[in-house]
């Protein structure tokens, strides 16, 4: 029996050593609609795939608070609310908006929240109703905004579709052309800027100067939004399809998370009911099976979802088993879902 285990767990190490595989843990909050539209705020634990409908209809510009146990969003376009991540102590912070459909929410510290209403002001308010200012007003209206964790530095899209950035401690603002769709990264360094054809996003350096140009998986793309409390990863939406992905900009991998219109990731988990504890992580090995020739193998995440197929051929079938729930498989022939 011994002598099995070594051997299998030997070529588990082969398989990871021959093979990158990226999987994505954490939290994504959603709409369910197409881009610039409101809907249905859901929130889904991505290493198990269960879905929370957090507020039904009428959500907009959504973000996470920095411990992740709390959202804000916009209401109907004339509401700010929160809530845990439970969907339980709704509460209605302050008004806003007036009607228009885009009111978009950044979380930012332990208790400010700041939003644009696609007007000429970004205004910032405490958690509790307190504090309720303009913060940064622009020659033209701001569409779209998200704002650094510190509250120094913006970036939102412009009318004309032009990148449009602010910095808050001076007041000063500006745009660049050739594409819009403007996020900034929570430290304040960086910005998404989609450009034209919409199947290329330059991630500039908000001091000047370019780090790198990131691509859809496939077709187009649109809706950049940076995530809140991740420099790493930047968020979008595919055009027609409307699948959303999350884009680790240091490796260029990217990960399908949802249908509908990605607001914002928080890169580990939380549980939404304090008396049921997170899935662990460990995995077990539950039982090998023979085949009755070498295949190619493919590995499944916790929730189905086959990360990568490679052609090593081995004899055995190998079946993994994740604690929580489902199961990791290496079997036979597939390809990449």
């Amino acid at each position: 029996m011994m002598t099995r285990l070594r051997y299998l767990i030997s070529i588990i190490a082969v398989l990871f050593a021959a093979v990158a595989v990226w999987a994505l843990d954490g939290m994504v909050l959603f709409t369910s609609n197409a881009p610039f539209n409101q809907g249905d705020l859901k929130l889904k634990y991505l290493s198990t795939g269960n879905v929370i409908t957090l507020e039904k209809g009428g959500a907009f510009g959504a973000s996470f608070s920095p411990d992740g146990k709390s959202v804000a969003f916009s209401k109907n376009a004339n509401q700010i609310t929160t809530m845990s991540i439970a969907g339980e102590g709704r509460n209605v912070v302050t008004g806003c908006g007036g009607g228009n459909v885009q009111v978009t929410v950044t979380w930012v510290g332990a208790d400010n929240l700041y939003w644009s209403q696609n007007d000429k002001h970004l205004y910032k308010i405490k958690t509790n109703g307190s504090g309720k200012a303009t913060v940064f007003t622009y020659s033209k209206n701001i569409h779209n905004a998200g704002v650094s964790q510190d509250g120094k530095r913006a970036a939102w899209t412009s009318p004309s579709w032009v990148l449009g950035l602010g910095d808050l401690s001076t007041g000063k603002g500006w745009e660049k052309g050739g594409g819009c769709q403007g996020s900034i990264s929570p430290d304040g360094k960086y910005y998404t800027h989609n450009q034209e054809s919409h199947k290329d996003c330059i991630i500039g350096k908000f001091d000047g100067g370019t780090l790198k140009t990131i691509h859809p998986p496939t077709g187009t793309f649109n809706a950049h939004r940076w995530s809140h409390k991740s420099n790493d990863h930047v968020l979008y939406t595919l055009e027609k399809s409307n699948k959303c992905y999350v884009h680790d900009i240091t490796t260029n991998n990217t990960v399908e998370v949802a249908t509908g219109f990605i607001w914002d990731y928080f890169p580990s988990e939380v549980s939404a009911n304090p008396v049921s504890a997170m899935p662990q992580k460990a995995l077990v090995i539950n039982q090998t099976a023979p085949v009755r020739s070498a295949q190619p193998l493919s590995l499944f995440s916790a929730n189905g979802r086959r990360i990568f197929h490679h052609a090593l051929h081995i004899a055995p079938q190998i079946i993994i088993e994740h604690r929580a729930k489902g199961t990791m498989r290496l079997h036979g022939a597939g390809t990449r879902d």
